[in-house]
Order: structure tokens, then sequence, then C-alpha cells
């Protein structure tokens, strides 16, 4: 007599508290292991980061020198709601962290070990935890294994000097992140709460030639045989007065040009105003000889980068006619407005 044979093969999972095999990691104020009452919490955590205004900074600080540092307490660490968590902690399934990847989101890096670009010139920002002599962002740090905790952690954020500082700027937002590395998630991020407005005590300056009149002599209008055909020149200048200042500091001054009878006018030649009676007839400006586009988004053009001790600058133009289709003698009057702007 024949038998029937059949194998029963049990499959038995075993499921940890709150885990899946394969689920990410979860956000607790406490790791759980060690503390049972550990809850859980919205993430990622995120450190914000108060650094305060930097009203001056000492230009006599050498290249890779501190200009200003803060230390970030436990206070600083919320959730993802915006609760405080001073003990935040992720966790995964028991050796599923494998490490940690601490990365930079400021700017490129720069010459100096461990400083990034923070786009405001001479300014680089170096981020470190635990301790400054010991680890700088982007850093590497294994975990044992399934849980990490920033509670026992320290964090910096230093600014650093790293070549001539100009007009300064605003650094706001992200600046850097704590990845799980087998489980990619981020684990925190580092932001300003509010941004770090840094404002040198650079040099300032001033036109001090608010209202130049610029009178072209004479011309015939028979001269011009053919349109866009260009004469008259005539010198003129745009002064500046500058002042102060800190030693080592400097400040780039730019000037763009429009015209103010007609704003939208992109062209080489200026518009005339209701008060001229001439006809087919422009005026250009010319910087270098060359003649400036009336389009201040492209025309902006440095004058100088202006140092401490710099008094007075003056700017050369010239301005001449130019023919822009039938000309009739008459009068020929056109405003041009100058802009001066630091970057």
């Amino acid at each position: 007599m024949s038998r029937i044979i059949a194998a029963v093969f049990v499959l038995l999972a075993l499921a940890l508290p709150g885990f899946a095999v394969g689920a990410p990691c979860k956000y607790y104020d406490n790791i759980p292991s060690a503390y049972p009452d550990a809850r859980e919490v919205p993430g990622p955590f995120r450190l914000n980061v108060e650094f305060g205004d930097i009203a001056r900074i000492d230009p006599n600080i050498p290249v890779g020198g501190v200009l200003k540092k803060i230390t970030l307490s436990l206070a600083d660490l919320v959730d993802a709601d915006g609760q405080p968590q001073p003990y935040g902690a992720i966790y995964c399934l028991p050796d599923m962290i494998g490490g940690q990847t601490f990365s930079n989101d400021v700017g490129p890096a720069t010459a100096i070990p461990k400083v990034y670009a923070s786009g405001i010139p001479g300014i680089g920002v170096r981020i470190w935890v635990f301790d400054p002599s010991c680890c700088t962002f982007p850093h590497h740090n294994p975990a044992t294994g399934g849980g990490a905790q920033l509670g026992s952690n320290r964090w910096g954020l230093d600014l650093i000097k790293t070549g001539p500082i100009g007009a300064g700027g605003t650094i706001a937002g992200q600046i850097a992140s704590d990845t799980i590395d087998r489980e990619n998630q981020v684990f925190y991020v580092m932001g300003l709460k509010t941004p770090i407005i840094v404002v040198p005590n650079t040099p300032t300056c001033d036109v001090s030639t608010p209202d130049v009149r610029v009178a072209l002599d004479a011309d015939d209008v028979s001269s011009y045989t053919s349109v866009n055909m260009a004469r008259g020149e005539k010198d003129f200048k745009v002064s500046l007065a500058c002042s102060g200042g800190d030693p080592g500091t400097s400040i780039p001054v730019f000037l763009s040009l429009a015209d103010q009878t007609l704003p939208a006018n992109t062209t080489q030649a200026l518009t005339l105003t209701s008060a001229s009676t001439a006809s087919g007839v422009g005026i250009q400006i010319l910087r270098n000889d060359v003649p400036i586009s009336l389009d201040p988004s492209v025309n902006k053009f440095k004058v100088q980068t202006v140092l401490p001790g710099n008094t007075s600058i003056d700017v050369p133009f010239k301005a001449r006619y130019i023919r822009t289709g039938n000309m009739t003698a008459g009068s020929v009057e056109a405003i041009a407005t100058f802009t001066m702007e630091y970057q």
C-alpha cells in the first residue's frame, strides 16, 4: 500500500516591538533600549543655531583665524514639530546603523582644510562635532548597536577668515546634516534659527556730483551722413567721495546707467526729452571709448575696489551725438541716471 508523506515546514517570524524587518529608523526622545519609557517623536531632529549679528570684524585677524565661535547646547535640539528634545535619539534594528556621515551644506571647500565657503567673500564656515580639535564636517563616526543619541554630543560653528573681507552679507538656512549610512536616513540637520548677518566696517562712498551737466558743442546736421554715425564727443566725470573703513577692509563699487526719459530703453542712445526740438538724434554715453548699453541689468561696471584712505574717485565718461533716423536741426536734451552700489 502506497503512502503519501507530507513534510510540513512551519515558518516563525519574530517581530521586534515597533519595528518590521527593513523598516526605517525611528526617532525617540531617548534611547529606547536604555529607557523603556522613551517616546517616539517626529523626526528628523534639528539643531537650531542662534549666531547673532556681527557688526564689526577685526581686520588684523590672519587668514585661517576665528572671527567668531559658537558652541551649541542640548537646549538647541528640537524635533520636527519644534519641540525641545535635549536627548534626541534615533533607533534602528540592531546593527543596522553601521555609521553616520556628517555633511556640510554651506558651500564648496576652501583652501583651508575643513572650512567651507559661506557665500560672503573672505569668510568661511567650520562645523565641528564633539570638539573643534576632534571632528569637523564632513566626518565619519562609526556607531555600534542599533541606536545613536544626540544628547552626549557637542557641536560648534566657527566663522573663519579665508581672505580679504568685502561688503559682508548673509548666511541662512540649513548648514549641515547627519545621515545614517545604511538606511540613508537623515538623523538631524543643523540650521540657523535666524540668519547670520555680517556687517564689516568697510569704507563707504557718496556721489559728490549728483547733477552733472554736459554741454555738447553745436554741430551741423549735414555732417551726419548715415544712421548710427556718432561725433562731437565731450568729456565729463562722475565723482565719488569715500571715507571710513577699518584697516584691511575693502569694498567694490559699481555704477550702472539708465535712460530717465524712457526707462525701458535698452539701446545705446539716450532718448530726447520733451524739451528737445531736434529729431533723429540721440545721445550716447561712453566709458573707455565704448558706448554703454542703457540696460542696467547688463551695463553694471566696476569702478574700483575702495580701500580705507580713498577720499575721492573720479569716473571718466564721454558724451556724444548719434544719428538715429531722419535728422532735423534744433535743441537736444537727454538725461541719464547713474546708480552706485556696493557688492
